[in-house]
């Protein structure tokens, strides 16, 4: 909490491939370092969703009522569409970013919206809360060879597409930080170069910002490509 951070791993690309709740846990990591409403909001609804998923339960083995869940499906609800329009409007801001960019990246917001109807429908599905922020998932997608035909990067971009896109949403998360906080935070890139041609190594050396950056390799890249200030570790 006191040095502002945005790292790259090779576990990182999983993001665009792997389970929903990295994307989420994405979005969470950021807004809670840039927004104390957020992290208040996702505070509760995460105690709210615990205790009415124990409430089901319950209500299963007929030991109480429907009656029970009216506090804490209130309190999902108020606190449920804190964290949807935040996250709303900050998948929006990468939507502004993304289409200034070469290839142009596009976010596709799915979210799970909470209503007391739904809420009420889902759970008699399921027996348990099926719907709501904590089943939000978003999609980037790329446009290909210039054109306006956009794919599914975690589904259809090569390994070095996929690789460019974690990449730009890192330094989207930089932008955020530097502007919600007022200081630039350190970039740690580990192994970023691997599965890249030099062509997308010139491109990730271009945006860089003017912050810290502090990357590893295997290899150092053609020297051409280097920034004059870097300084180069041999370990």
């Amino acid at each position: 909490g006191n040095v502002p951070v945005v790292s790259f791993i090779p576990e990182d690309m999983e993001l665009l491939s792997g389970s929903p709740s990295l994307r989420r846990r994405f979005l969470d990591d950021l807004l809670i370092q840039t927004d104390k409403e957020y992290r208040a909001s996702i505070d509760s609804y995460e105690k709210a969703l615990l205790r009415r998923n124990a409430l089901l339960d319950l209500l299963r083995e007929g030991k109480t009522t429907r009656a029970s869940f009216a506090f804490w499906d209130k309190l999902l609800l108020k606190h449920g569409e804190v964290i949807f329009q935040k996250r709303r409007l900050f998948l929006e801001h990468l939507n502004e970013k993304g289409l200034t960019h070469s290839p142009k990246y596009t976010v596709e917001y799915l979210p799970k919206p909470l209503s007391e109807a739904r809420l009420a429908e889902y759970e008699m599905m399921a027996g348990h809360t099926l719907i709501g922020p904590h089943k939000d998932d978003f999609l980037l997608l790329v446009d290909q060879d210039g054109s306006d035909t956009a794919i599914d990067v975690g589904r259809y971009a090569s390994r070095g597409q996929q690789r460019m896109a974690v990449f730009w949403l890192k330094t989207c998360a930089v932008q955020e930080l530097e502007s919600s906080l007022g200081l630039l935070p350190i970039l740690l890139l580990d192994d970023l170069f691997s599965e890249l041609d030099e062509v997308h190594r010139s491109r990730v050396f271009s945006e860089l910002g003017a912050g810290q950056v502090i990357m590893s390799s295997i290899q150092v890249p053609d020297k051409d490509l280097l920034p004059k200030d870097l300084e180069i570790i041999h370990l």
